[in-house]
C-alpha cells in the first residue's frame, strides 16, 4: 500500500527491527481476544486468588472489552486509553484499578512478542486514587454514634446484634466475618481466632486464608460473647425448625429467612459480602440516625 518511497521506508524500518530483535509479526488479534487469553493464562487460579481472578474478569468483560475490545492489539494507542477513562468517568481508585489491569495485559503482550511497547505507560493524566488518610478519617464513628448504631442493631434481632457488635469489636473485614465459624470461637476464654475468609459464597462456598495470609486471635468483650451466645441459641433453633432445608456449614453468621431472596439461596448459606453495605447495614444506619460510613470504617 502507498507509494514506492513509503514501501522502501517501511522495509527499512522492518529490517532495522529485525536486526535489533524487535520485529513483531503482524496479527489481527484484537485487544479483547488478548485480554481473554491473558487473564486465563496469567491470572486464573492457582496463579492468583479466585477473588482476584473474578475481579479481573469483571473489569474486562463489563468495561474494557465493550469499549476497547474491538481495536486490534497492535493498533491500540495511548489516546484510545485516555478516551476510555474520560468517557467512563470512574472514581479515581476504580479508574486506577482498570488502568492497572490493562497495563499488566499489555506488558504481557510485549513479553510475548505481540507488540513493541506498552502504550498504557504513555497515557497522560492516569487515574490515581487520592493519597493520605482524609478518606479514612471521614469514615470513623465517634463512640456515641457507634452506641446508637449498636442499639439499633440489637433491636433488629440476635444475628444483627451479634454480627455488628463482633464487627466493631474485632475490626474484621466483611469477608472474614462471613467466613467465621463457631469452631473458631473459644467461649470460655473469650477468644476468637480469625483464620479464614469467604472467597465465594453459594451452596458450595469456598474459603481461603485471610488477606494477610496468617491467623490472628482477638480477645472479645464480655458483651460480645453474651450476644454471640444468644445468637448461637437462636441459630440452633432455626436449624432445628428447618433441618430438612438448612445448609449447615458451621458458620457463625449465615443466611436467615430475611436473606433468602432468590430461589438459589438457602438457609445456612454464607452471607453475601457485596450486599452487606447496601441492604441491612444501610437501613440500620438510617434507623439509628448516624453518619453513613463505609462498612470497613
Amino acid at each position: 500500500r502507498g507509494t514506492r518511497k513509503q514501501a522502501e521506508t517501511r522495509l527499512t524500518d522492518l529490517v532495522r527491527d529485525a536486526h535489533r530483535g524487535e520485529f513483531v509479526e503482524p496479527t489481527k488479534l484484537t485487544l479483547g481476544e488478548w485480554l481473554t487469553e491473558w487473564v486465563e493464562k496469567a491470572i486464573k487460579p492457582p496463579r492468583r486468588t479466585l477473588r482476584a481472578y473474578e475481579g479481573y474478569c469483571s473489569t474486562i468483560e463489563k468495561h474494557l472489552k465493550p469499549k476497547l475490545g474491538a481495536i486490534r492489539l497492535q493498533q491500540l494507542r495511548a489516546l484510545d486509553i485516555e478516551r476510555y477513562h474520560a468517557e467512563l468517568g470512574l472514581a479515581p481508585a476504580t479508574g486506577q484499578a482498570h488502568h492497572a489491569v490493562l497495563s499488566s495485559a499489555l506488558k504481557a503482550a510485549v513479553r510475548a512478542g505481540l507488540i513493541h511497547r506498552n502504550v498504557a505507560t504513555l497515557v497522560e493524566n492516569k487515574p490515581r486514587a487520592p493519597q493520605g488518610h482524609q478518606d479514612v478519617l471521614a469514615h470513623v464513628w465517634e463512640a456515641h454514634e457507634a452506641k446508637h448504631f449498636l442499639d439499633t442493631a440489637k433491636a433488629a434481632g440476635p444475628q444483627p446484634a451479634a454480627f455488628y457488635t463482633t464487627a466493631l469489636d474485632t475490626g474484621a473485614r466483611k469477608s472474614e466475618l462471613a467466613g467465621m465459624k463457631w469452631a473458631d470461637l473459644d467461649v470460655q476464654t473469650g477468644r476468637l481466632t480469625i483464620q479464614l475468609q469467604l472467597v465465594k459464597g453459594g451452596p458450595e462456598p469456598i474459603f481461603g486464608t485471610t488477606k494477610m495470609k496468617k491467623a490472628r486471635t482477638i480477645e472479645l468483650a464480655a458483651e460480645t460473647i453474651a450476644l454471640l451466645r444468644a445468637h448461637k441459641q437462636h441459630q440452633a433453633e432455626l436449624k432445628l425448625r428447618n433441618r430438612t432445608v438448612y445448609h449447615d456449614h458451621g458458620l457463625m453468621f449465615a443466611k436467615e429467612w430475611g436473606d433468602v431472596r432468590k430461589r438459589r439461596h438457602s438457609l445456612g448459606d454464607p452471607l453475601q459480602t457485596n450486599n452487606l453495605g447496601q441492604r441491612e447495614y444501610a437501613k440500620l444506619i438510617k434507623a439509628a440516625g448516624v453518619r453513613r460510613i463505609k462498612f470497613h470504617g
